[in-house]
């Protein structure tokens, strides 16, 4: 009696195409599950940006009763870097001053500073968006240690990190001269907004 030994046979996932037509449509699925996730959570997200953005506005001037947008036409022009101006207004419609967001390349990509500035021209407080520098380097500008100087300043002087510039110069952050020239240019930039605002 003869012994039969059974034929192996190539599993279907083994054979040609397969393989790379079951990883295109795995692919392809995660794809699509995260681009519905995306849509259905940027409502959220914006949201979260907006409430940010109306928090450090407040915190620069926490008499304002109200922020207005101001269009950016005449002022792009001459700063192409500046995004975003908006008037603090006090419960009588009085002008309180101006928050102004300015953004030029860091390190890690562009930088966004947000700078307030009272009717007069002085700084009243400053942000910057800096999750994309270097952490423990160009992240150090999101501390207070760093933004808090600007104050200091107003509209009217240009800034520098430069120690032998004939500008006013700023405490740079240590090992960043990127990240703080970024920063430097921005906060010029936003300068230079106000002053055409005026």
């Amino acid at each position: 009696m003869e012994n039969k030994q059974p034929k192996s046979k190539t599993p279907l996932i083994d054979r040609g195409p397969m393989p790379v037509i079951i990883l295109t449509v795995i692919a392809a699925v995660c794809i699509v599950a995260l681009a519905l996730t995306s849509n259905l959570t940027q409502e959220a997200r914006d949201k979260q940006e907006a409430e940010a953005v109306l928090s450090v506005q407040r915190e620069f001037f926490p008499d304002a009763e109200e922020f207005t947008d101001i269009g950016l036409d005449q002022i792009i022009t001459e700063y192409p870097g500046v995004t975003k101006i908006v008037e603090a207004l006090d419960g009588s419609g009085n002008r309180l001053g101006f928050v102004i967001t300015a953004e030029a390349m860091g390190y890690g990509g562009l930088i966004p500073a947000t700078v307030g500035y009272d009717n007069d021209g002085q700084i009243v407080g400053a942000r910057f968006e800096v999750s994309g520098e270097t952490a423990g380097y160009g992240q150090n500008a999101a501390k207070p240690e760093f933004y808090s100087q600007f104050t200091a300043f107003n509209a009217s002087q240009k800034l520098s990190a430069d120690k032998g510039s004939t500008d006013t110069v700023i405490d740079g952050i240590t090992g960043s001269t990127r990240s703080t020239n970024g920063i430097v240019d921005a906060l010029n930039q936003a300068a230079g907004a106000f002053l055409l605002l005026n």
